[in-house]
């Protein structure tokens, strides 16, 4: 409403009445209604529905690099948005850096060793965060520990397997 509109009176003088502007709210079926969205006012406390992301990679999709295609409901008050987070081992879900997101979306870490977070957000605020991954794994830190547990039994059991081999080695060279 513009602030040139004007309302008279059916008085047959035309006579001006003043405006008190309020917000509209209509009640349907004992449900409230925002008359300036339209979108319901409910008591909304569950989160949108559970959801399964999924990623791929496709030569007609972001020049063949992996993404993440994912979708929800949310049956109270509807969708608002989508959050993402890719973070390796060790990051704390509190200290994720979130980004916004539509579905497909390309993953940056393109070697797939991070963990991607989806965050699903209604329209109060309420959210369900899904997690995929990591899909590579680095065997190289377990390996590293394996040769290293190696090396130290050696090193522990050398006193003890070395007068074996000795005297096996003294065996063989009898005629």
């Amino acid at each position: 409403m513009s602030s040139s509109t004007r309302v008279l009176r059916n008085d047959g003088l035309g006579s001006a009445v003043t405006l008190k502007l309020r917000p509209l709210s209509i009640q349907i079926d004992g449900s409230a209604w925002d008359g300036v969205t339209g979108i319901p006012l409910l008591d909304d406390t569950l989160p949108p529905e559970p959801f399964t992301p999924i990623i791929s990679r496709s030569d007609d999709i972001f020049n063949g690099d992996y993404f993440i295609v994912f979708s929800t409901t949310d049956r109270e008050s509807g969708l608002s948005s989508y959050e993402i987070a890719e973070a390796r081992r060790g990051v704390r879900p509190l200290n994720l850096s979130w980004r916004s997101a539509t579905s497909p979306e390309r993953l940056q870490d393109q070697s797939l060793m991070s963990t991607v977070y989806i965050k699903a957000i209604d329209q109060n605020g309420n959210e369900r965060i899904v997690t995929v991954g990591p899909l590579h794994r680095s065997y190289l830190l377990p390996v590293f520990f394996m040769l290293l547990m190696m090396a130290a039994l050696v090193f522990y059991y050398r006193d003890r397997l070395y007068p074996l081999f000795e005297s096996a080695a003294r065996n063989s060279n009898k005629p």
